[in-house]
C-alpha cells in the first residue's frame, strides 16, 4: 500500500495497467464516469505511469482492504507532473514544482463517506515527495467542469465539482474549452473547464505580512504620542525622576534599533522582486510571489517580533512621560496610581518580550543579525531597570502627595515654606480608638474581598466571562494594595482564574500577559497554568505567530511532564509542538518530536 497513516479511512494502491484485470476495471469505472474511457486513452495513461510522469491509484476503503481485487476498488485518482516554461524554472524559482490532480472518481455505492476528500488530501501529501511527486512540491492544479454550465439554481452548498474543490482550498484562475462532446448531428464541440490551483504552506503569508503592518502602524502611533508628550514634559520634573537621563538614553537607543530594523525590512520586497522572470505573468504569478515570501517567512516573523518589542518598549516610555505630565499638572493621586498600575503591567509585558527575545535572539542566523538581536535584548533589560526605578520613585512621590517637593513643590520654583508646611497640619477634634468599633477595617476589607471572589466564580459558572474578568481584576488590585489581606497563594490562583476568564473571551494577549510570568517561575505552578499555555500555543499557531506558539508549547510541555509525568495530556502537547515545527518548516524536528508519542 502506498499510504499507512493512522486513523485513515482508505489506502491508495498503485494502479498496474499491465494487469488485464485492472485495465478492464479502470475502463469500466471510466465508462461510469462518462469521460476518458477509450482504450487508447487508458493505454496512454499506462505509458505515462511507466515513464513516471503520472501516478494513478485505486481508492481502497480500509473496510474493504481484505476483499480480493477488483471488488475492493471503490474508485481511482491520479496526479501528473507539470512543468510551466520548464527551461526557465531553475532560473526563476528552483523550488517551484507543480502536480496536476486528475481523474478522481468514486463509485456511486461508495459516495457520501468522505472517500473523495480523504483521497485528495492523501494525494496532496504524496505530491510533496518522491517516488510519486516532486520533492518540495508547492502548487497543485486541476481542471473540472465549469460550474456555470450547471445553471444558477444550485443548493446552498453547491453540487458542482468546482464548488467542492473550492471548499478544499482550490481557486479558479481561468475557464477554457476542454472536454470533448458531440451534437446530435455528429459535430464536435467542447465543454468549458474551470482551471484551478492551490498553493500549499503559503496561506499564512498574507496574514504574517498583515500582522507586521499592524505592528508598524501601532509603533508609528506610539512614536507620534511620545513626540507630542516629550515636548510638553517639564525638564525639572524629568530631572527629579530621571536624574541620570537613563530614560532618554533607552529611548534614543531604541529609536536607533527601530531605524535599523525598518531599513532591513525595506530590502525584503526588493529581494523578492529580483527574479520575476518567466512567472511574472499568468496564473503562476501570485503563487510564485507567495512561495518566495514563504521562503522569507522567518525574516518576516523576526521583523514582526522586533517591531512588537519596540512597540512594547516605547509604550512603557510613553507611560513614564505621561506620569511626569500628570505630576506637573497636579493630577489626582488616584489618577496617577492608575497610570502607575498600567506601567507595572507594561513592565511585565517588557519582561515577556525580553524572555522571548532571549530564546529566539530576536533574529536570523548571521553575525550582523545576532548583533542586532543582542542589542535589542540589552535595550529591553535596561528599560526594565529604568522603569522599575521610575515606578519606585514616582510611587514614593505619589504617597507623599502634594507635600512632595516635586508635586507642585520646590523643583517647579514654588518653595515649601515652614508656614505652608505647618498650615497643612490640623489637630483632630476627637481621637477615636479603633478597637472600640465592633468591626475593624481589615475585617470589612476581607469580607469584601471574599464576596468579590464569590461574584467572580458565580459569573464564570454562568458563562459571563467578561463580568468574571472584572471581578477578578478587582480582587487582584485590592489584594496587591492591601498589606493585611495579601496572600501570595490566593493571589496566584486569582491570576490563573483571571487568565482563564480572558482565554474564554479569546483575549489571548491579556491572558498571556498574566499566565506566562507564572509559568516561567522556578517553582512549579498549578497544572491549569500549563493547560492554559497549551491553549495559547494553539491560538498563536492559528495566527501564524509560530515563535510565540513554540515558546508557549514548550513551557506547557515542560510543566505537564513535571506535574503529570508521561501521559496523554503530555502527548497532546507534544503533538502540537510537532505541528508547530511543521508550520515553521522544521520537518526533521517535527518528526523527532512525534517519535516520543506512544503508538497506542
Amino acid at each position: 500500500m502506498a499510504s499507512s497513516a493512522a486513523n485513515k479511512i482508505l489506502d491508495l494502491e498503485p494502479v498496474d495497467l499491465h494487469d488485464t484485470l485492472q485495465f478492464a476495471e479502470l475502463q469500466r469505472q471510466r465508462v461510469l464516469c462518462g469521460w476518458s474511457h477509450s482504450t487508447s486513452v487508458i493505454e496512454s495513461w499506462r505509458a505515462d505511469n511507466d515513464d513516471k510522469t503520472q501516478a494513478m491509484f485505486w481508492v481502497v476503503p480500509v473496510s474493504l482492504s481484505e476483499i480480493p481485487a477488483p471488488r475492493r476498488y471503490a474508485g481511482h485518482i491520479a496526479m501528473s507532473k507539470k512543468t510551466y516554461d520548464e527551461n526557465d524554472v531553475d532560473d526563476v524559482l528552483p523550488e517551484l514544482k507543480v502536480m496536476d490532480l486528475g481523474t478522481l472518481f468514486i463509485l456511486p455505492e461508495h459516495r457520501g463517506r468522505g472517500l473523495a476528500r480523504a483521497a485528495v488530501r492523501m494525494l496532496e501529501g504524496m505530491a510533496k515527495d518522491k517516488p510519486y511527486g516532486w520533492a518540495g512540491c508547492k502548487v497543485m492544479t486541476l481542471n473540472t467542469l465549469a460550474r456555470r454550465l450547471l445553471g444558477e439554481e444550485l443548493p446552498a452548498k453547491g453540487r458542482s465539482n468546482e464548488d467542492w474543490y473550492n471548499r478544499m482550498g482550490y481557486v479558479k484562475w481561468k475557464e477554457a474549452p476542454l472536454y470533448p462532446a458531440w451534437n446530435e448531428d455528429g459535430s464536435e464541440f467542447k465543454f468549458d473547464a474551470s482551471f484551478m490551483w492551490k498553493v500549499d504552506d503559503t496561506i499564512a503569508v498574507d496574514e504574517n505580512v498583515a500582522g507586521l503592518c499592524d505592528e508598524i502602524k501601532a509603533l508609528g502611533r506610539v512614536l507620534e504620542s511620545i513626540s507630542s508628550a516629550s515636548t510638553s514634559a517639564p525638564r525639572p520634573v524629568l530631572a527629579e525622576i530621571d536624574p541620570d537621563g537613563s530614560l532618554w538614553a533607552v529611548v534614543i537607543a531604541t529609536l536607533g534599533g527601530i531605524d535599523n530594523t525598518l531599513a532591513k525590512l525595506s530590502q525584503l520586497p526588493k529581494e523578492v522582486k529580483k527574479s520575476d522572470g518567466a512567472f511574472s505573468r499568468g496564473f503562476l504569478r501570485k503563487p510564485t510571489k507567495q512561495i518566495k515570501f514563504g521562503f522569507r517567512s522567518k525574516d518576516i516573523a523576526t521583523c514582526k517580533d522586533r517591531v512588537q518589542s519596540y512597540n512594547t518598549a516605547m509604550t512603557s516610555a510613553l507611560q513614564m512621560i505621561n506620569v511626569c505630565l500628570m505630576i506637573h499638572n497636579n493630577s489626582s493621586q488616584d489618577a496617577v496610581f492608575n497610570v502607575l498600575d498600567g506601567l507595572k503591567s507594561q513592565i511585565g509585558r517588557v519582561e515577556i518580550a525580553l524572555h522571548q527575545g532571549t530564546q529566539s535572539n530576536f533574529g536570523l542566523t548571521g553575525s550582523s543579525q545576532n548583533a542586532d538581536g543582542n542589542q535589542i535584548t540589552r535595550n529591553l533589560r535596561q528599560l526594565v531597570r529604568v522603569a522599575e526605578s521610575f515606578h519606585s520613585h514616582v510611587s514614593t512621590i505619589t504617597k507623599e502627595g502634594r507635600s512632595s517637593t516635586v508635586w507642585g513643590g520646590s523643583v517647579l520654583g514654588d518653595t515649601l515654606t515652614r508656614e505652608r508646611f505647618s498650615s497643612g497640619i490640623t489637630t483632630p477634634s476627637t481621637v477615636v480608638d479603633p478597637s472600640h468599633h465592633p468591626d475593624s477595617d481589615d475585617d470589612i476589607d476581607e469580607a469584601l474581598l471574599k464576596r468579590l471572589r464569590e461574584l467572580a466564580v458565580e459569573s464564570r459558572q454562568q458563562g459571563d466571562y467578561a463580568r468574571a474578568e472584572n471581578f477578578y481584576r478587582k480582587v487582584i488590585n485590592r489584594s496587591e494594595s492591601s498589606e493585611s489581606n495579601y496572600n501570595p497563594q490566593d493571589l496566584a490562583q486569582d491570576r490563573i482564574d483571571l487568565a482563564y476568564a480572558c482565554l474564554r473571551q479569546r483575549k489571548w494577549a491579556d491572558a498571556e500577559t498574566i499566565i506566562l510570568p507564572i509559568a516561567m517561575e522556578r517553582t512549579l505552578a498549578d497544572i491549569a497554568v500549563f493547560v492554559g499555555l497549551h491553549t495559547l500555543a494553539l491560538a498563536h499557531m492559528h495566527s501564524s505567530e509560530f515563535a510565540k506558539a513554540d515558546q508557549c508549547c514548550k513551557r506547557a510541555l515542560w510543566g505537564k511532564r513535571k506535574t503529570l509525568e508521561e501521559n496523554p495530556p503530555c502527548w497532546e502537547t507534544l503533538a502540537l509542538l510537532s505541528r508547530i515545527c511543521e508550520a515553521r518548516g522544521e520537518t526533521e524536528e517535527a518528526e523527532a518530536h512525534r517519535t516520543f508519542i506512544p503508538a497506542s
